[in-house]
């Protein structure tokens, strides 16, 4: 299968980027609230810019990844939260501050959630829809 037209899902990609980016700062100020700690490393300006890298080094990921299977959802699901496991393992081993897991790694799960749920939607909504593009 040749995936002929990924600029619509670049483009999608970077709207759902958006979009992830504001639930991951609306999740970010709950657990600041909720656990009542606040690290400067994770502010709304590191939060927005990691999950909107990551929304959009997975759009990437997904239409690399459609050149070369006909379903490539599991494959991509298993790499996004493979990394997101990885990352929260990074973030423990790292950062032994006390509380910083609590805030840091919920947040890589969110991202990794709703990336994987969102994407594949995104993907087939603009296929079907910008087809003549």
């Amino acid at each position: 299968m040749v995936y002929r037209r990924p600029y619509i899902t670049f483009f999608f990609g970077f709207c759902l980027g958006f979009f992830v980016s504001c639930v991951t700062i609306s999740v970010h100020r709950f657990l600041e609230y909720y656990h009542d700690l606040r690290f400067y490393e994770l502010n709304v300006i590191s939060v927005t810019l990691a999950s909107f890298g990551a929304c959009f080094l997975g759009t990437i990921l997904y239409a690399w990844l459609k050149t070369f299977f006909s379903k490539p959802w599991l494959i991509f699901a298993c790499i996004c939260f493979g990394f997101a496991i990885l990352d929260s393992c990074w973030v423990l081993l790292m950062y032994p501050v006390s509380g910083f897991a609590k805030l840091a790694n919920p947040l890589h799960f969110v991202v990794s959630g709703l990336l994987v749920v969102l994407l594949p939607f995104v993907d087939r909504f603009s296929s079907k829809t910008f087809s003549k593009f």
